[in-house]
């Protein structure tokens, strides 16, 4: 499960690597969509283990930040999945990972490619 995490810390420092070469075409690349609901922002970690600071996630209404990475933009879409399930996606276009929520384990699934293909990651909610 770390190479899906891997792969997405690759994507995301090439993606900003564009940006800074190409500002004005990256921020012509921005998907918008809706703000993240309230109860899926927060701390997460994945597994459950809030107390390793490399396990950690912090969503807000508009960003998603992996431990001490620098904030991504990401948006809610809700209905958009197979079975009308929602979804979390990065607003950088091109991105195919998706965060998943399932409000009746309250736990969030990162599909490192996208819906259905390779690995899932659980992030469970961290409790202050």
């Amino acid at each position: 499960m770390s190479s899906v995490r891997s792969y997405l810390i690759a994507i995301f420092a090439l993606s900003g690597a564009a940006a800074l070469s190409h500002p004005g075409e990256a921020l012509a690349r921005e998907i918008k969509g809706d703000p993240i609901p309230l109860e899926m922002q927060g701390v997460w970690a994945r597994d459950g283990k809030c107390a390793s600071l490399s396990r950690r996630m912090v969503l807000t209404s508009t960003t998603l930040r992996f431990a001490k990475q620098r904030p991504e933009k990401v948006y809610f879409a809700p209905n958009d999945g197979p079975g009308g399930r929602s979804a979390i996606y990065w607003s950088q276009e091109y991105v195919t990972a998706n965060l998943e929520y399932d409000s009746e384990k309250d736990e969030i699934d990162l599909n490192g490619m996208g819906w259905g293909y390779g690995a899932t990651e659980v992030y469970k909610r961290c409790r202050k």
